[in-house]
């Protein structure tokens, strides 16, 4: 499968994605404030919201994975592999040090964390809260991937803006602060 322009926020899970024997490509994708672990038996295991096991293959690039938790604890948790390769490439991860070290643990200043879809409470609507902020470390901090892949963002406007491509679902779309 390939993900793209994905947005997936506050999910209860054992894992968004759970690959076995499988190559996964994620690109443009968010995701914030989900928690793994309660989903599963037993409860002692470890999951990301990105779990690969047997082999699997992992993509991922120009993603964010901001706040989301095992269980009910504080502990974040982003991507878990068993027997399984990842390459990470211009993504902001909360715990997992591969890629680019300069994004790992960073605030990706979303526009709204506490309302998500926006006052009119419509997900992909102009108000989500999960854009980005003129200060986000996130802007232009992208690579820019072949064109026809990736060419609008969740909101349908152009990926690439000010000549780069931003992390995350939402490129932002006004000149930097």
């Amino acid at each position: 499968p390939q993900l793209v322009n994905c947005v997936f926020s506050k999910n209860d899970c054992r894992g968004i994605v759970y690959a076995v024997h499988s190559e996964v490509s994620i690109t443009n994708c968010t995701f914030f404030n989900n928690q793994t672990g309660k989903a599963i038996l037993p409860y002692n295991i470890r999951t990301g919201v990105l779990y690969a096991d047997s082999n699997s293959v992992l993509n991922v690039t120009n993603s964010v994975f901001f706040k989301n938790k095992f269980l009910e604890s504080y502990d974040s948790t982003d991507i878990s592999l068993k027997n399984s390769t990842i390459t990470i490439t211009n993504t902001i991860t909360q715990n997992y040090n591969s890629g680019n070290a300069y994004l790992l643990a960073v605030d990706p200043q979303f526009k709204d964390i506490i309302n998500v879809a926006g006052a009119d409470q419509l997900y992909f609507t102009e108000d989500d809260g999960l854009q980005l902020q003129s200060c986000s470390p996130a802007i232009n901090a992208g690579i820019n991937i072949l064109p026809g892949i990736v060419s609008v963002d969740l909101l349908q406007h152009p990926r690439v803006f000010n000549l780069l491509t931003d992390i995350g679902a939402y490129e932002y779309q006004a000149g930097n602060g």
